[in-house]
């Protein structure tokens, strides 16, 4: 008997996609969500390259399953179904039913279908969240935020020529934040797209309490604890807020001496916002 050789997973998310990997394979269904760019479809694709022989990867279009059109692959094949569902937002913003009547209909099929993930972007995770029991099946959640230093550093290392400095890289790794688009800037160039982008991700930080910690941390131009917080419009920013800043890839978390701390994900994106003149 052969086996496949594993789809490199090439994002830094290692850990991520053989946990994702290893619950699917068990029958778990999962639900991504994230900001723009900041890895779902990467995340599905090596998930898919990476699952055991015996399961096959479908992707599945959202738009049939919100016109209640049969969402499922053949029942014949022997290797039952994972199935890829990306771009939820397109349920959006009413997805009960659709999800409801896709679960059904994958029900319907047995063992045809080990598992399902759902993927979409931050309102679509929120409402997942909020509703775990529309599905009809035990839901995995995986928010997806910016990479970790220690595995967005080997991703520049990889893209960039040999013998470059150390502060360099770290220059470079602190201008991206780890998120995965802005690496990609970095090592393939600047492109127009990069100001859209962030006039996109400025525009989703739409509520007045979000726009201040935002304002808050760029002013500062370093790690800003909770406490330092408490004066905002609102006070200190709840968990809710900080997950979704961190989803939609506009900041980072940390512990410092202890303490939890956040900051703007990239001074990249602080400078586009002072010369927007945003804030």
């Amino acid at each position: 008997m052969t086996t496949k050789a594993p789809h490199k997973i090439t994002l830094g998310r290692e850990p991520l996609v053989r946990n994702l990997v290893g619950h699917l394979t068990k029958g778990t269904w999962a639900v991504v969500a994230g900001g723009p760019k900041i890895g779902k479809t990467t995340l599905l694709q090596q998930a898919a390259g990476n699952l055991l022989d015996g399961f096959r990867p479908v992707l599945i279009n959202p738009v049939k399953i919100a016109a209640q059109e049969n969402p499922t692959p053949p029942t014949r094949s022997t290797r039952p179904a994972v199935l890829l569902i990306d771009g939820c937002d397109a349920l959006l913003p009413d997805p009960g039913e659709a999800v409801r009547w896709a679960g059904r209909q994958i029900r319907s099929l047995g063992g045809a279908v080990r598992a399902v993930v759902w993927a979409g972007g931050v309102a679509w995770g929120g409402w997942a969240m909020a509703h775990p029991k529309e599905f009809g099946h035990p839901i995995r959640y995986y928010p997806l935020t910016a990479l970790p230093p220690k595995e967005a550093r080997p991703i520049l290392l990889e893209g960039l020529p040999d013998g470059i400095s150390h502060s360099e890289v770290e220059r470079l790794l602190a201008l991206s934040g780890g998120h995965p688009y802005l690496l990609k800037r970095l090592l393939d160039g600047p492109e127009p797209d990069v100001d859209r982008f962030f006039a996109g991700l400025w525009k989703a930080a739409d509520a007045v309490h979000e726009r201040a910690v935002l304002g808050r941390l760029i002013s500062a131009g370093r790690w800003v604890s909770l406490e330092e917080l408490r004066d905002l419009p609102g006070g200190r920013p709840t968990k809710s807020t900080l997950d979704r800043l961190a989803m939609m890839g506009l900041i980072q978390r940390t512990l410092v001496d202890g303490a939890a701390a956040v900051r703007i994900i990239s001074p990249w994106l602080a400078e586009w916002v002072r010369r927007s003149k945003e804030y």
